[in-house]
């Protein structure tokens, strides 16, 4: 997991430095939909490494990750192709996936193009980005050499 942004003067990338434990989740599927429960990740905001000293600093003031401690990815639901979910497909398919986003407390619904892939009958790998104005959630963006 990582997260890419641009400040007034450079770009940068943030790798999240949190471990996850395996999750037990609830799905319901029908046909190509699928409608999930329990399905939660919480980034720890003080464990992304921008690389730089100042650029964490920054975006751990930005995130306010004193008070917020956790940005929350809530899977919702995805839909995709009902033949990518039977049998032993292991080829990459297109989803659409329906998430909850929180950050500094303030949560929006997204929509998502991802790809995944079966990796058991059972286990799933998602891949997908999706680009997020810090300002929907009530953020300031940090500024480099004073704006």
């Amino acid at each position: 997991m990582y997260l890419k942004g641009t400040s007034n003067v450079n770009k940068f990338t943030c790798d999240c430095e949190d471990q996850y434990t395996q999750q037990v989740l609830e799905v319901e599927r029908n046909g190509g939909y699928a409608r999930f429960n329990n399905v939660q990740l919480h980034l720890k905001s003080k464990k992304f490494d921008c690389h730089n000293r100042k650029i964490d600093n920054d975006i751990q003031k930005a995130l306010q990750a004193d008070q917020y401690p956790h940005i929350k990815i809530a899977l919702v639901d995805t839909r995709q192709h009902a033949k990518c979910l039977e049998g032993d497909w292991q080829d990459w398919f297109d989803v659409q996936a329906k998430v909850r986003i929180t950050i500094t407390n303030v949560t929006k619904e997204q929509s998502i193009f991802a790809r995944a892939r079966m990796l058991s009958p059972n286990r799933f790998e998602l891949q997908g980005e999706h680009a997020l104005q810090m300002s929907a959630y009530g953020i300031d963006p940090p500024e480099a050499m004073f704006g």
